[in-house]
């Protein structure tokens, strides 16, 4: 995976975890990207096992339970 993929996770990980990604549209501003490919990131770590959901009341994406995505060997 080229490093950008990677450090695009592990940025949407780091604000899902602050409760900062805002929606799609302000996610991908955030990013450098359409809103359109933010979604497909956040598809990737959802079908990688991330357990996403976009709250309304934060209006961001957040992960149902603690935990980490973890990128790598370990």
């Amino acid at each position: 995976m080229p490093k950008l993929f990677i450090a695009r996770l592990q940025k949407i990980d780091l604000l899902i975890k602050k409760r900062a990604t805002g929606n799609a549209k302000e996610l991908g501003e955030k990013l450098g990207i359409c809103e359109r490919t933010a979604k497909e990131f956040i598809s990737v770590m959802r079908s990688c096992g991330a357990p996403i959901y976009f709250s309304r009341i934060s209006c961001s994406y957040c992960y149902e339970r603690n935990g980490d995505f973890i990128i790598g060997f370990q």
